[in-house]
């Protein structure tokens, strides 16, 4: 029910809820909310939630660094992607094609792996 309430709270005075933006249409939910047969302004309301979206992204980017890329022989640690995925250390072989891909040692087993979160 609280997940209900959530999705169906609108995001702001101009933009509707999620659940109405995906369905569009209203959603009954047990929250008190003034009902709008038809609202002329479709269009306007994706560019408000894009405007909305955008200005939220570059709040969260003010944060962000980009990473160094790595270099072959450095020394670095990878996640063992079975198990109980604890780190090991490993050493960069060589550079990929793919960007942010790198093939790494670790214990004499070559693999390929990605560096995530590059901006």
């Amino acid at each position: 029910m609280a997940l209900l309430c959530i999705r169906t709270t609108p995001i702001d005075s101009q933009i509707p809820s999620p659940a109405e933006l995906l369905y569009k249409r209203k959603i009954p939910s047990t929250l008190p909310t003034q009902i709008h047969n038809n609202n002329p302004y479709k269009n306007d309301i994706s560019e408000r939630l894009q405007t909305l979206q955008s200005t939220e992204k570059d709040y969260y980017d003010k944060a962000t660094q980009l990473q160094p890329p790595l270099i072959p022989g450095q020394r670095v640690y990878v996640q063992n992607q079975t198990g109980h995925k604890r780190w090991k250390p490993a050493k960069v072989e060589r550079i990929k094609d793919e960007p942010r891909s790198y093939e790494v040692t670790t214990q004499g087993k070559k693999k390929k792996r990605d560096v995530k979160g590059d901006n």
